[in-house]
């Protein structure tokens, strides 16, 4: 029998987690901004409304009920290990948006319907074994469906870390952009999209035109996170 509320287990948050959501400004405007990519991925790579969305480690469930307010036909279903957070999530519940306990590491289990878009933020490097995750999340996706991830950019994670502003954190693998294209591609996904972003961990002013400006310099090494978006090909 799984133990849900296992702390131990690799990048499983709890509840203080979800509050402190609520009040950390840098928190706050990590969970916007990625939030922010999904959103822009969604509209940019689909050219119709998802009539399904799964989110893995979806933890309090915030960014798919932000994402519900605009894709008010669509299906959400969030995938969350801890059953503190699935609990505390039940208190926002909306009509199109349920919360389920479950193990990102057994996502084939998932597998009673196909999905739109798959999320997967800040997932990919807490996994026990990356190119079985993401096999295991392109047999979800429809065809010509979208995966997207974000992770933490390896050298930022480290120095992070060095710091102690990581030290709760447990990571089995950060990939970089050439290991998340070599992912994608080993699963036979095509990538849309593989870049990074999030120059600031509180936000600047006109900060998405800074990191534009970054990437087309070649200094995006400047940038913390990493974005793919990835589609599933006939």
């Amino acid at each position: 029998m799984n133990n849900y509320n296992d702390k131990s287990k690799s990048g499983v948050l709890g509840i203080e987690y979800a509050k402190q959501r609520q009040t950390s400004r840098a928190l706050k405007y990590r969970l916007w901004r990625r939030t922010n990519e999904v959103h822009k991925a969604i509209n940019k790579y689909l050219n119709y409304t998802p009539k399904n969305i799964l989110d893995l480690g979806t933890a309090d469930g915030e960014m798919i009920f932000d994402l519900s307010k605009t894709f008010k036909e669509t299906r959400f279903l969030g995938i969350e290990y801890n059953s503190d957070l699935v609990a505390h999530a039940q208190v926002n519940k909306t009509s199109n948006v349920e919360i389920m306990q479950g193990d990102v590491n057994e996502v084939e289990k998932f597998n009673d319907k196909e999905y739109d878009v798959v999320i997967a933020t800040a997932v990919i490097e807490h996994v026990d074994n990356a190119e079985f995750f993401m096999n295991s999340v392109k047999s979800l996706l429809i065809e010509k469906g979208i995966l997207i991830l974000t992770a933490p950019d390896p050298m930022w994670e480290e120095i992070a870390t060095m710091v102690g502003h990581l030290q709760d954190e447990q990571h089995n693998e950060v990939p970089n952009l050439k290991r998340l294209r070599d992912l994608a591609e080993k699963s036979e996904l095509k990538v849309e999209l593989l870049q990074k972003f999030m120059i600031s961990p509180i936000g600047l002013i006109f900060e998405e035109k800074i990191e534009t400006m970054l990437r087309t310099l070649r200094l995006d090494f400047m940038l913390a996170n990493q974005l793919l978006v990835a589609r599933k090909t006939p």
